[in-house]
């Protein structure tokens, strides 16, 4: 299991810099194209369409993360009052439904994207192939599966789980503890 850590990790900490860029990116460009249109009457084409992909990216990658970080939003009302024991095993039956749907999704996104990417297809405004769009959906389910699997294989064995604080910066996290209210946080 610890073999697994160390790539995870690394897919974490690159997966955590390519949401943050991208976000920036998705910024400027929709900044830019709106000062340019209010100030100068001109669009950028291609700007929104690029930014547009770039947010799809950020969903599935952002959720590969959410699932790593089990931040993804949960009803736990019935998992609150059950017993530690019964709690894992409740855990475990959601991760292998995860897996599952996962695995048939990635399947389905890989076809779409090899059929898209053979077609030859391009994006209206943007010079790429239109493949590299629907592209985040195999990634993106791809990792989450692992991610299905990883805390699966860590509720069995009893390892701990990466928390969303070790995705925030050590300035940003220190600030938040003394902004909040004495035990709050």
């Amino acid at each position: 299991m610890r073999w697994l850590e160390f790539p995870l990790r690394l897919t974490d900490k690159l997966t955590a810099w390519m949401l943050g860029l991208m976000l920036v990116a998705i910024t400027l460009i929709l900044f830019v194209n709106a000062m340019a249109r209010y100030f100068a009457g001109i669009a950028i084409v291609g700007g929104e369409e690029l930014a547009r992909c770039l947010m799809v990216w950020m969903t599935f990658l952002g959720s590969y993360l959410l699932v790593r970080t089990q931040a993804h939003i949960a009803i736990d009302v019935l998992a609150i009052m059950l017993k530690p024991a019964t709690r894992k095993i409740l855990v475990m039956v959601i991760c292998c439904l995860g897996i599952l749907i996962t695995a048939y999704f990635f399947v389905l996104g890989y076809e779409l994207t090899v059929r898209i990417f053979s077609s030859g297809q391009r994006m209206s405004s943007v010079p790429l192939a239109r493949g590299w769009f629907y592209l985040s959906i195999p990634v993106g389910m791809g990792l989450m599966c692992v991610a299905f699997l990883q805390t699966l294989l860590a509720t069995i064995t009893g390892l701990a789980q990466p928390k969303v604080s070790d995705f925030s910066l050590p300035e940003v996290e220190a600030a938040a503890v003394k902004a909040a209210p004495e035990g709050k946080l």
